[in-house]
């Protein structure tokens, strides 16, 4: 199996960088883990 095309570089986003995620993930994780009898935090 072979990729459609070469790839020359990736872009890892370090949270803060180009997109601040840092609040949906952290809401994310708590509704995750709230649902699994957890607090998160």
């Amino acid at each position: 199996m072979s990729l459609p095309l070469e790839v020359d570089a990736a872009v890892f986003d370090c949270d803060g960088l180009l997109v601040d995620t840092e609040t949906c993930w952290t809401r994310a994780e708590t509704v995750i883990f709230a649902e699994n009898g957890h607090s998160f935090g």
